[in-house]
């Protein structure tokens, strides 16, 4: 598989955004030492404790520990399959409709999307669907293929609106004095980081 893991590596190469992206010299998307290019082997081989202490809190954690993988050499080609632990967490949307979200959860949902906001992150489709809940209530950040690193900028706000569209849409038998409290929550999430 050439040390690739998802295929994200070729995905970067190819996609007809990144053609004219500037290389990003922010210090926060720089790789980690030692987790620039990880043993394929050792990292299936990897227990859970021992790989949410490591990638807990990378973007190799949102796929989950891998448990199995295989690799199909064809001439040139080759096709491969990863097997991964699932994340244990469900989308903001259906846990709204469900009324199962209290105010920490709102509050959780702000926190994540301030950190991605004040690291230049521009989600191009931030909506509830792709914000999802733990068991341990923490929240995640999901689908990022069409998102962008900008400057600081009115993309957050804009960002922010969409988000709050996509509140009133997906809970129509919601009080207006409802989704406006889960919205406040929200924003003091967001606003305490």
């Amino acid at each position: 598989m050439a040390g690739w893991l998802f295929g994200c590596d070729v995905c970067q190469d190819v996609c007809p955004w990144n053609r004219k992206a500037k290389e990003c010299g922010r210090k926060e998307f720089a790789p980690r030492p030692g987790q620039d290019a990880p043993d394929l082997a050792a990292w299936v081989l990897m227990k859970g404790p021992e790989f949410r202490a490591r990638y807990g809190d990378t973007a190799l954690a949102r796929p989950g520990r891998p448990v199995a993988a295989r690799v199909l050499r064809a001439g040139l080609t080759y096709s491969g399959d990863l097997i991964t632990e699932r994340l244990h967490a469900l989308p903001y949307s259906s846990l709204a409709a469900k009324r199962a979200l209290d105010a920490a959860a709102w509050r959780a949902a702000g926190a994540c999307v301030v950190l991605c906001h004040r690291a230049g992150l521009d989600h191009a489709d931030l909506n509830l669907h792709n914000l999802l809940l733990d068991r341990s209530g923490a929240a995640h950040l999901i689908d990022l293929d069409r998102a962008v690193l900008r400057a600081p900028g009115r993309w957050a706000q804009a960002n922010l609106a969409r988000l709050m569209r996509s509140l009133d849409k997906l809970t129509p038998d919601w009080a207006a004095a409802d989704r406006d409290a889960a919205w406040r929550e929200f924003m003091a999430g967001y606003s305490e980081r």
